[in-house]
């Protein structure tokens, strides 16, 4: 397995994994106001 590779599927997870969360935060501040 190549590292690189590894590293850059890694930071692809951590980006999705961070923009739903952002989606999900702004989606319950728009529920809760």
């Amino acid at each position: 397995m190549d590292i690189k590779a590894l590293k850059y599927r890694v930071f692809i997870l951590i980006q999705i994994q961070r923009t739903v969360q952002f989606k999900i935060t702004k989606m319950e501040a728009g529920f809760i106001a």
